[in-house]
């Protein structure tokens, strides 16, 4: 639990504050109107939204992808395609797109335009299993990367498997370097 005045400042992830609530103050300033439900560039199932910059991000888990869209109009800016499952959306931070797989790595796109900034590979080994039909690590990297004051958190592994690692790497934007270490 965070105290003080790192309390008091919204979350990275756009959560607004330390007790998560999942929204965000903000006045209107016009009707709300629907500007787009369905949308015929992107099939499948999706994780849930994410959205900056007038943009809308989402993991397609069963395609290892994750788009970018125009929240206007729904057109895609750009995909990746990850070598393994997305299970959760993008964390944007700092005009970063970070991801974990289920193959065990994690990645750093530009929010922009969907660029590899760098990868890691957090399992231990480069090792597959069979997993709802799909090949994917026994360490792979569950749900979102949590970005704190300029670092990434997250684990590699199921738990409570000793071989499971907690990483923390200091983001270093713009440049493709990191200082990491694991638990």
């Amino acid at each position: 639990m965070l105290g003080g005045a790192a309390a008091r400042q919204p979350w990275a992830d756009r959560l607004e504050d330390a007790v998560v609530g999942g929204t965000r103050r903000t006045k209107a300033t016009g009707p709300i109107v629907e500007d787009w439900q369905d949308n015929p560039f992107v099939h499948g199932p999706l994780t849930a939204p994410v959205c900056a910059d007038g943009r809308v991000f989402v993991a397609r888990p069963d395609a290892h992808e994750v788009v970018a869209l125009d929240a206007a109009d729904g057109h895609v800016h750009w995909r990746f395609v990850a070598n393994g499952r997305v299970d959760t959306p993008p964390t944007l931070r700092q005009g970063l797109c970070l991801f974990g797989c289920r193959s065990g790595w994690v990645y750093c796109l530009r929010a922009t335009d969907g660029c590899l900034v760098w990868r890691l590979r957090a399992a231990p080994r480069d090792e597959r299993i069979v997993a709802h039909g799909q090949l994917e690590s026994p360490w792979p990297v569950p749900g979102s990367v949590l970005v704190v004051d300029g670092v990434a958190y997250f684990a590699a592994g199921g738990m409570p498997w000793p071989t499971a690692a907690f990483w923390s790497l200091r983001l270093s934007p713009p440049k493709a370097g990191f200082a990491g270490s694991s638990v």
